[in-house]
């Protein structure tokens, strides 16, 4: 096995991964499944991965298998899909596995809500995790920030049910319905102005993507505190830091409105997490 170093990735760590592996197997020669044994050596026995293994083709109508259906989030979470002892959780569009010594957590999860009450993402944040982005740029790895926008019911995203064929774990098939937070179509999550807030606040460990190792960090909760802070905050729920409206493209005023009201707020952030948690939990 190629040892890669991965910053921010200590033993013992939960992570949920987001990946793109096509730079990392080019530079250090390795493949897929060597990068996906350098992070099982990175944490070790005490730690677990987590890769999101999303299909959203229930979604068009298309039978979901629970030992078949493929991962659509890259190559990285079709192996880790089909690892020795991996455990998969049985949403049919958002669903993950686990690897290594938590990964029991998902065994018999099937969620009807994608992201929030019993999601795996809620267990991910209240269990002091991690969430590693490999050569990805945010808006292409922002699952985390669905939960947040779910949790506080954001406008630019609704509930919406899908209804299909499910052949479960153990061969049975039935119809079942299962839930996803959709976007509406005047607005949509857009993670990256905000991921620039988050390496000026310090909130990243690592490397940016295309540099070195090409992986940040972030600890779960400092991000979900952040998200949170600038939802509840900022004007029109932190539009052009984190949502954009799709009906109108180019909205330069309320981004730099956004952004002028965080400057003062993110040097606040970087200094006293616990000061700033404290400050919008209170309003």
């Amino acid at each position: 096995m190629k040892k890669l170093n991965w910053p921010g990735i200590d033993p013992g760590d939960t992570v949920l991964i987001h990946s793109s592996l096509s730079r990392t197997c080019k530079t250090h020669n390795v493949t897929p499944t060597e990068v996906l044994e350098s992070f099982i050596d990175a944490v070790g026995p005490g730690g677990t991965l987590i890769f999101p293994v999303f299909n959203f083709d229930f979604c068009h109508g298309k039978p979901f298998h629970f030992k078949e259906t493929l991962s659509k989030m890259g190559v990285l979470s079709e192996i880790a899909r089909n690892w020795p002892g991996a455990i998969r959780t049985g949403h049919p569009i958002s669903g993950y596995v686990g690897i290594g010594t938590h990964a029991e957590m998902f065994c018999g999860v099937n969620n009807k809500m994608a992201y929030v009450q019993d999601s795996p993402l809620v267990t991910l944040y209240g269990s002091n995790s991690k969430i590693a982005i490999l050569d990805l740029n945010a808006q292409a790895a922002i699952t985390f920030y669905h939960y947040v926008e779910q949790t506080h019911g954001v406008d630019w995203r609704f509930s919406k049910e899908f209804t299909g064929r499910y052949t479960d774990q153990d061969g049975k098939t039935t119809d079942r319905t299962y839930e996803l937070y959709v976007k509406h179509g005047w607005g949509a999550t857009n993670a990256d102005p905000m991921d620039e807030i988050l390496w000026g606040m310090g909130l990243y460990a690592g490397d940016r993507r295309g540099v070195d190792s090409g992986l940040r960090v972030i600890q779960a909760e400092p991000l979900f505190d952040a998200l949170t802070f600038v939802m509840k905050n900022l004007p029109d729920g932190g539009e052009g830091l984190i949502w954009r409206r799709t009906e109108k493209q180019d909205q330069p005023q309320a981004s730099i409105k956004a952004r002028s009201a965080l400057v003062p707020i993110s040097a606040t952030l970087g200094e006293n997490d616990e000061a700033w948690s404290k400050k919008y939990n209170e309003q």
